[in-house]
């Protein structure tokens, strides 16, 4: 089986870059995305693919694209999203808290998730992007801003 924290951790901004005809970045993020929702354990791969996340914030890495979605699909990443969050907020993540708050209805966790949303607008490691991402998704959920 093929070491899908040791494909993520190789990983470089130039296998993001769109001007490079070479750069692979996408097409691995797929295949990727298929092994994680294939894995028999794939809570394993969590940790790698917030570190991925984190180093590569400013890559289009997809929105939502594969890793996203095949979080989604395997499910229960929450606690490991929260950990990413509280590190370094990127946009990805925070469009992945998101989508939870645009299906979350049990006002404690809606409470907890646009939390996050808040700590992230003024996070000292978020990116502009990030913080502007989170600006617009606390507007977005009629959060007070």
């Amino acid at each position: 089986m093929v070491d899908l924290a040791s494909v993520m951790a190789n990983l470089k901004p130039s296998d993001f870059d769109p001007m490079r005809v070479e750069a692979r970045g996408a097409e691995t993020l797929a295949k990727v995305g298929n092994a994680i929702e294939a894995h028999e354990s794939p809570a394993v791969t969590f940790a790698a693919v917030f570190s991925l996340m984190e180093r590569l914030h400013s890559c289009d890495l997809g929105a939502p694209g594969p890793l996203v979605h095949a979080l989604e699909a395997v499910g229960d990443y929450e606690l490991e999203l929260t950990a990413s969050l509280v590190r370094k907020p990127t946009p990805l993540t925070l469009l992945m808290v998101n989508r939870i708050l645009n299906s979350e209805n049990e006002p404690q966790r809606r409470g907890e998730y646009l939390g996050l949303l808040e700590r992230s607008a003024n996070h000292a490691l978020a990116s502009p992007e990030a913080r502007a991402a989170a600006t617009r998704f606390l507007k977005h959920q009629g959060a007070a801003v």
